[in-house]
């Protein structure tokens, strides 16, 4: 039996996942030698032999451990010839290597294992992906956190790290939490999903606040509602690829029928929405216009309209904050979660990755159109405003 024990990188491999598994054969072995009279102890043999040259570990049974670091596996490793695949800290691995390796387990006669070890990541990498979001049948998940350790922990050890860390820190390496951490920082720190996250309720006689973010690669559109404290509800999300404004107005009529029939909209854009694009002659606002949509624009700076999306989630005085988001949004939840990021080193640009910043975008537009700065209703009803915004 071969078994693949690797990590990203050979330093990491030689000096942490190693050591760690010559710590356990050592462990091993005194267990066996105690099982001898004191005499017999030093003539016991070890269980097996590391080659040095091979990076390789063979058991006295036959069964050897490869070690090996998996930087750009997805080419080195075509050719292996393994039964079971163990990856250390995985969230360093490329999706594109664990695919290779996963095809790798091909001896016959032995159950073809997968196992890896790892930190939680965000929500598109591939472990969350392959474990979570859409895990096989066959998979299984072993969650865990600090807390758990806190016997063989010092006392104050944990309460030490929640006051040093960072709130998405926390979440992730105290909490075993998903999401948030990848490169650029999150958007939002303070978005916690048993609060945040809850199924929300239509009220009749109350609009329903559509934002659409045109994109030219990728638009968004949500849906929110306010309920009878003016909380804003976001109940739904679409996020459709390369459509045109044209096909993007009959999208969002068919859904608004759908989800939401007899209701009245108002609905919020960019101040992109009145550029015309390179062979269009119609800005996208004139198209929705043409669909009896009639979307109103006031331009801000993003981080305007992100700070308003804070202040709403912050929590009250009531122990509630001011915006809620129906389990439908999935990703949306992703977004608020930590995916929604700034760029790299940049504190005032967010990534652009086609998938959260167009719904971010469009959620914006209606938080920041709707609220206060501060994140509280305005002082009376807004009024909804039916025809283009003039400059």
């Amino acid at each position: 039996m071969r078994i693949l024990l690797g990590r990203q990188h050979s330093t990491d491999l030689r000096i942490t996942t190693q050591n760690s598994f010559f710590g356990l054969i050592e462990q091993i072995e005194d267990k066996i030698r105690n099982m001898y009279p004191s005499d017999q102890r030093e003539h016991v043999p070890p269980i097996g032999t590391f080659h040095k040259n091979h990076n390789e570990y063979t058991f006295n049974n036959g069964s050897v451990i490869i070690f090996k670091h998996l930087e750009h596996a997805e080419v080195h490793a075509k050719s292996l010839n393994v039964s079971a695949i163990g990856i250390d800290e995985a969230s360093e691995v490329t999706e594109e290597s664990a695919n290779m390796l996963v095809g790798r387990r091909r001896e016959l006669g032995f159950p073809l294992l997968f196992f890896v070890v790892s930190n939680p990541t965000g929500l598109t990498h591939w472990l969350y992906k392959w474990f979570v979001r859409q895990p096989a049948p066959t998979s299984i998940l072993f969650r865990t956190n600090t807390a758990e350790n806190q016997p063989n922990l010092p006392a104050d050890y944990v309460q030490q790290l929640e006051r040093r860390y960072p709130i998405e820190w926390i979440r992730r390496y105290l909490r075993g939490e998903w999401g948030g951490l990848d490169a650029g920082a999150p958007a939002f720190a303070s978005f916690e999903p048993p609060i945040h996250v809850k199924q929300t309720l239509f009220y009749k006689g109350l609009p329903v606040w559509v934002g659409i973010d045109f994109g030219y690669q990728t638009p968004g559109v949500v849906w929110c509602h306010p309920d009878r404290k003016r909380r804003c509800q976001v109940v739904r999300e679409w996020l459709p690829k390369q459509l045109d404004p044209y096909k993007l107005a009959a999208g969002i009529l068919k859904r608004n029928e759908i989800w939401f029939p007899q209701a009245q909209f108002q609905y919020f854009c960019g101040h992109d929405g009145k550029q015309h694009a390179s062979s269009a002659e119609k800005t996208p606002i004139e198209i929705m216009i043409e669909h009896d949509i009639h979307p109103t624009h006031r331009y801000h700076l993003v981080e305007s309209g992100l700070t308003v999306l804070r202040n709403l989630i912050k929590i009250r005085d009531n122990g509630e904050p001011n915006l809620i988001v129906d389990p439908f949004c999935s990703t949306v939840i992703e977004g608020f979660m930590g995916e929604y990021r700034y760029e790299p080193d940049k504190e005032d640009k967010m990534q652009k990755t086609g998938i959260y910043d167009p719904l971010f975008d469009a959620l914006r537009y209606v938080a920041y159109q709707s609220y206060t700065l501060s994140g509280d209703r305005p002082g009376e009803e807004p009024i909804a405003i039916f025809g283009s915004t003039k400059d």
